[in-house]
């Protein structure tokens, strides 16, 4: 789902919370936000976050997304721990977005100076809002230089925020080239989709939707990568795993977020490098293996060698005592 598509009260009923989400961040870049770290989350129901402005980091806000079965009104608990999330994080803007209905009540208590609710009659109108924004400003943008790349800000982010699920798994041998191969073909796909806008500079609405979700989905592939533990003598095949992934991201931000022409041609030409690299991956362990077997191989011939001539000794001790 994305700005671009006609929305009405239906689509919210048994609405996903992956595309509920994506709605909820379109209305957060429109109010200049981004993401910075999440708080906690119930699997396809609730995501509570910590986003930051883009102006000013020190402009804080909740973003509290809370799906309800078939867009009934949200439990009476809700707006509580909603204010209690707030207090415990020293924040006093609130970006509340609900599938379904909120009763008076509870609507009272959630209200509140800097406090933003959405409900789906706000979602409908706030998106119809961003789309003629959209439509009527000039398409081609003037591309900014900037100090950070916005996909830096976003993989340290989201590794941040995620830390605590980094764990140290060790990756079988014959697993790291199957990995690799999945990792070349996804991005390999991802490559191929960048490749086929026609002007980097006059990139739509539902293109930039596009990039965002690509972006969004290889976040995730970059904490698996983090909690894989290698041998030392193929990690190389972790960095260039880490180093593929991160400039795919950093490639597509460039693309989305206007950044300078020479950061998205320079991240393209990292990423065909990295490409080539991953493709290495199968040569790296095969290498390994092979010195693994020779070093077995010379290990037991040693060890063999050391047995005959204790033999031998014993042996010679034998027969010069008899």
């Amino acid at each position: 789902m994305n700005t671009n598509e006609t929305l009405d009260f239906e689509k919210f009923y048994n609405i996903g919370i992956s595309d509920f989400y994506e709605l909820a961040a379109s209305i957060m870049d429109d109010f200049n936000f981004i993401f910075h770290r999440n708080i906690k989350e119930l699997p396809e129901k609730r995501r509570v976050e910590l986003w930051l402005s883009k102006k000013n980091e020190s402009d804080k806000a909740l973003v509290w997304i809370e799906i309800t079965n078939s867009g009934s009104d949200i439990s009476k608990d809700v707006p509580i721990e909603v204010l209690r999330a707030m207090n415990d994080e020293n924040l006093t803007k609130l970006f509340f977005f609900t599938n379904g209905g909120i009763s008076e009540d509870n609507l009272d208590i959630l209200d509140g100076k800097n406090h933003f609710i959405f409900t789906p009659s706000e979602i409908i109108e706030t998106v119809s809002v961003i789309k003629t924004k959209s439509e009527n400003k000039e398409t081609r943008v003037k591309r900014k230089k900037v100090k950070v790349p916005s996909g830096f800000i976003l993989i340290k982010n989201y590794l941040e925020s995620h830390k605590q699920e980094i764990k140290h798994i060790v990756l079988k041998l014959e697993h790291i080239s199957s990995y690799a191969n999945k990792t070349l073909i996804k991005v390999e796909q991802t490559l191929k989709t960048l490749d086929s806008i026609e002007d980097i500079n006059k990139i739509s609405v539902e293109e930039r939707d596009k990039l965002k979700k690509l972006q969004y989905a290889l976040l995730p592939e970059l904490v698996k990568i983090s909690s894989v533990q290698l041998p030392p003598e193929v990690d190389q095949a972790k960095e260039i795993l880490f180093d593929t992934l991160k400039n795919c991201i950093l490639y597509i931000g460039a693309l989305a977020e206007y950044e300078a022409e020479e950061d998205v041609e320079k991240y393209k030409n990292n990423l065909i490098t990295n490409l080539d690299n991953l493709k290495q991956i199968d040569e790296i362990v095969d290498n390994y293996k092979k010195r693994q077997i020779k070093n077995t191989y010379i290990s037991s011939t040693k060890l063999i060698a050391i047995s005959i001539i204790i033999i031998l000794v014993a042996a010679i001790i034998y027969f010069n005592i008899r």
